[in-house]
């Protein structure tokens, strides 16, 4: 995985950014305007990314945010999302610009020829991670796309402002309002549903979605939402602070996350892996972005995707590692 640690502050400088680390990874891509980037994977799969600028709207919350789309193929006649078969994966707001003009932290940027990974500081100890995808092919399910992003919108948010995702959520696991992760099946994208009670609580019903994750927590009673169809291969365990480093070896837990489709005969499948991608548990460990593990022959680098940087009195704050080498 080729990436780069991210020395722009302007949202013109980032899409050029991307644009170079795409075409070097043999992407094709189309700059429609300054702030807006196509780009289509070796495997045909497009991209979208639009990146407005900072509005001030604090009465309705209804001003544009940056976005990004996820879409089956890319016409450049047509808007960003407005493509064939698109789902919206990203949704969050640039900062006003300083005085030096910056509208970000800075961050990073990961690509392959199938893969796209943005990681983008906003505010200190708010991080905006999108990853576009695709999964290993297994023995029955020949590979799919895979998409997902730590700061989302919901219908649920007056005015659809964005949300980011809280350190208390797996990523790829719960489809909250403070995250997305979509999965292409069947011709159409797949999303975690949302699902609101009474309470003001926004959940997710697993028993009615057409994929999962080894993230999802263990839970065997099915008259719940969060019943969990494949409780043996859950990786939840793992990820406990208790474990999240060997006691033997001194490493990090990292798990890599797999999919699971439901097929038309009702069954659950394997669908495959994401191998460019671990989780873990950094409990006991507060890694700053870009630290890089070292794990055999293997180098991951770090970075958090929630608002909150982490704390020895917290045991759930789930990070990612991207595999460089």
């Amino acid at each position: 995985m080729q990436y780069e640690k991210i020395n722009v502050f302007t949202r013109a400088e980032l899409i050029l950014r991307i644009k170079a680390l795409l075409d070097a990874n043999g992407w094709q891509t189309y700059q429609k305007s300054e702030q807006t980037l196509y780009a289509t994977d070796s495997l045909g799969g497009g991209v979208t990314l639009n990146f407005e600028a900072y509005h001030d709207d604090p009465v309705y919350g209804r001003a544009l945010r940056a976005s990004a789309y996820a879409c089956k193929t890319i016409d450049n006649a047509k808007n960003y999302d407005g493509q064939d078969t698109t789902e919206e994966i990203a949704y969050f707001q640039f900062n006003r610009p300083n005085i030096n003009g910056a509208e970000f932290g800075g961050g990073y940027i990961f690509a392959d020829n199938k893969t796209l990974i943005i990681a983008l500081d906003i505010i200190k100890y708010r991080q905006v991670v999108i990853i576009f995808s695709n999964l290993t092919k297994s023995h029955e399910f020949g590979g799919g796309r895979v998409c997902y992003a730590s700061a989302a919108t919901s219908s649920f948010d007056y005015g659809h402002s964005e949300a980011y995702k809280h350190s208390s959520y797996l990523p790829f696991g719960y489809g909250l309002d403070r995250q997305r992760t979509a999965f292409f099946l069947g011709g159409e994208w797949q999303v975690y549903k949302h699902v609101r009670y009474r309470s003001g609580e926004d959940k997710t019903d697993f028993r009615k979605v057409k994929f999962i994750t080894n993230l999802l927590k263990k839970n065997t009673n099915a008259n719940r939402d969060d019943f969990n169809p494949l409780n043996a291969l859950s990786a939840i365990d793992f990820l406990d602070s208790k474990k999240a480093k060997s006691s033997l070896s001194g490493l990090q837990t990292l798990i890599t996350p797999n999919f699971f489709y439901k097929n038309n005969e009702n069954h659950w499948v394997y669908a495959g892996a994401l191998e460019c991608v671990r989780v873990f548990n950094e409990y006991g460990s507060l890694y700053e972005n870009g630290t890089i593990l070292h794990l055999g022959s293997e180098k991951f680098l770090t970075f958090r995707p929630h608002e909150n940087p982490g704390t020895t009195s917290q045991p759930d704050n789930y990070s990612l590692a991207v595999k460089i080498v």
